[in-house]
């Protein structure tokens, strides 16, 4: 009979549940989210299965495999499309695509609609978007291994994935190896309460007043390495939670929500009990750097004879190259070493997790680290950029100095490193009136060729306002114009190429992540020219929403808004609103593809 005096001791894998003949065995959540076996002694036979099937009980007899060490591979999906959609490099994918073909079932995780997880199982080929994609909570697997069972006894091939312990627990549950089933691991640094989870999603859900919709555990428009948490909501906006900043990433990073087993994972090191280990291939760059483009690689460790013949059956899709452990190991310690306890009140903390919004909960347990030595490491990355920028001539210097420390009309603050940096070829016509506040590091004519003259303008007029919401690039040959009482906002993370012009006489904002090709040009005015027609406007503001592309010779123009993550095609002329995520082209622009991403 399974007692679980000892929560370390239990992996909540639910297969003791499964296997339970007599329906003895059911599962409750603790104060942390996490549930764990009951057993009911009047309707329990003392039959031993649910013993049997627990692979904490029987780790040993478990790893046991044909490689060891394992054969592996760097690879990822020739599907660009599949690739940004997976968590690493598409490889999970491409061996769910030819089990499906061949029409047997897949198994993983899938999301409900309050974004909880759970084990699934199906032999529809549509399902395979939601099985896609790590999910960074535990799932519950009640059923599932029934359910992989009935789905092995048809004959047709099996592929399923779960984390380390659930894949043992099948191993346990169906007491046999069947040809036609493939079972999948990854490198699992830990397992999250479900309940933090929810509580992340409620936060989000109150300072958004709106559902959360869609969400995306490793959004890669901002790139791989970013590590971006995307929610989008029931509104229409989306937020995007980068690597430390993120408050769940910071929570799940901590340790503090990982289940107390975790603490102790008995299913680390060789041999892997799986067929097939997957995992981001960290540090790739280092060994194959043709595999690396910032969007996903997939760490393929093949363990077994029928995990060789999926990975041979699939390498048609991949782009691969065969790797030793020791180039993926030393980047994924979580392959040998178990999660790391913090050293805090866990009682106290999964009791503020119940009445603390999350915010309030990361302020307390998991603040944005500060590192030792950031202050000088920012001031150091500052000189570089002052000596890279301004080449040291006597004429940069001076406006170096003279914008930062001396102007009357903008706001600078050198200790956090936001500052304006100049290039020898810059004008200015900034008048005192001006208010200019700068939230980031700001590089005005940046420069491909050091030892081109092209000439960068910039000019603020009486009263206008200039807001730099954070790091912008302005690049070399750039005209900015902000007329008498104008307003400009510049959002954070964005950047200009070479011939920016941007013409503001009433307002014009732009979005965080918005990026530039050559000679684009923004304006909100027709220069005092009027036409003598019904409702019609010198000037009319531009709004250009976040995460979107403006490519080369493309033209925006007066009372245009720009929906998010929208692209904006080559010499196309902008003369009307648009939605979201679209691609548009032409003059005028007309939309030619919807639900776009893109990685910025």
């Amino acid at each position: 009979m399974i007692d679980v005096s000892d929560k370390a001791m239990c992996c909540g894998c639910n297969a003791c549940g499964d296997v339970c003949a007599h329906d003895a065995i059911t599962f409750k959540t603790d104060i942390e989210g996490f549930w764990y076996p009951e057993v009911d002694k009047d309707k329990c036979t003392d039959c031993g299965l649910c013993e049997r099937v627990c692979p904490i009980l029987h780790v040993e007899e478990l790893k046991r495999n044909d490689y060891n060490p394992p054969v592996c591979y760097g690879a990822y999906h020739k599907n660009l499309e599949i690739r940004f959609d997976s968590t690493s490099g598409g490889a999970f994918s491409a061996m769910a695509e030819s089990v499906y073909k061949q029409d047997g079932y897949v198994g993983g995780a899938v999301y409900d609609t309050n974004f909880f997880a759970h084990q699934f199982i199906s032999n529809n080929k549509e399902d395979l978007k939601r099985l896609r994609s790590s999910k960074y909570l535990q799932s519950d697997a009640e059923g599932f291994y029934t359910a992989v069972k009935k789905a092995v006894k048809t004959g047709k091939p099996v592929l399923v994935c779960g984390t380390p312990c659930q894949m043992a627990a099948l191993r346990r549950y169906l007491n046999k190896d069947y040809e036609n089933l493939i079972i999948v691991d990854f490198i699992c640094k830990s397992i999250a309460s479900p309940k933090a989870h929810r509580k992340y999603f409620d936060y989000l859900e109150e300072i958004n007043a709106s559902q959360v919709v869609f969400f995306k555990a490793k959004n890669k428009e901002l790139g791989w390495r970013s590590l971006t948490k995307k929610s989008t909501f029931a509104n229409g906006k989306s937020y995007y939670g980068v690597r430390g900043k993120d408050l769940y990433s910071r929570a799940y990073h901590s340790g503090m929500i990982d289940r107390p087993s975790c603490y102790s994972c008995q299913f680390k090191g060789y041999p892997r009990i799986a067929d097939v280990t997957l995992a981001d291939f960290w540090g790739v760059e280092k060994v194959a750097k043709e595999l690396d483009n910032d969007t996903g690689t997939s760490a393929i460790l093949i363990n077994s004879e029928k995990g060789k013949k999926i990975f041979e059956q699939v390498s048609k899709r991949l782009q691969k190259k065969e790797v030793k452990l020791e180039n993926i190991q030393p980047f994924n310690l979580a392959l040998v070493k178990a999660a790391v306890c913090p050293d805090y009140d866990r009682k106290q903390f999964f009791s503020d997790l119940e009445s603390m919004r999350f915010d309030q909960l990361g302020d307390k347990y998991f603040p944005v680290s500060a590192r030792k030595y950031d202050r000088v490491r920012t001031l150091a990355s500052c000189v570089r950029t002052f000596i890279g920028m301004t080449q040291l001539r006597p004429k940069a210097v001076w406006q170096f100095l003279h914008l930062n420390f001396l102007h009357p009309a903008i706001k600078t603050d050198w200790k956090k490193g936001k500052l304006l940096f100049p290039t020898p070829y810059c004008v200015f016509e900034i008048d005192k009136t001006a208010k200019v506040i700068v939230e980031g590091r700001i590089l005005l004519g940046n420069k491909r060729f050091r030892k081109s003259k092209l000439e960068s303008r910039f000019l603020f007029g009486k009263n206008s306002k200039v807001e730099f919401q954070g790091d912008f690039r302005f690049g070399y040959g750039c005209d900015v114009e902000v007329f008498d009482n104008a307003e400009l906002v510049c959002g954070a993370s964005s950047g200009g190429n070479i011939g920016l012009t941007l013409i503001c006489g009433d307002k014009i904002h732009i979005g965080s992540h918005t990026f530039y090709g050559r000679d684009v040009s923004i304006r909100d005015t027709n220069g005092g020219h009027i036409i003598a027609q019904q409702g019609f406007k010198d000037t009319n503001p531009v709004i250009i929403g976040d995460f979107c592309w403006l490519c080369s010779e493309c033209k925006i123009m007066p009372g245009v808004k720009v929906g998010d993550g929208t692209v904006v095609g080559s010499n196309s002329v902008v003369i009307a609103p648009l939605p979201a995520h679209v691609l548009v082209t032409g003059s005028p622009a007309r939309i030619i593809d919807t639900d776009i991403v893109w990685k910025h």
